[in-house]
């Protein structure tokens, strides 16, 4: 499902990111006690490791759930 969350990297369409959330989102932020429930940390250049593969297609909007074409 698709999330609100506040951009500390100023990433772009496209850019795999790190997001966290509950109070680790707040804290990412320079004002105290923001109500926020998910922040993009950092925006991830490559991952690596045995098996690594990543699958971070966001669905277009012909797309509908699950990247069904509506």
């Amino acid at each position: 499902n698709p999330v609100v969350a506040v951009d500390t990297t100023q990433a772009g369409p496209g850019d795999l990111v790190h997001l966290t959330s509950s109070r680790e989102a707040a804290v990412s932020l320079e004002q105290s006690f923001v109500p926020v429930d998910h922040a993009i940390l950092a925006i991830v250049d490559s991952v690596g490791g045995r098996n690594a593969q990543i699958d971070a297609k966001w669905p277009s909007k012909a797309q509908g759930k699950r990247g069904r074409t509506t």
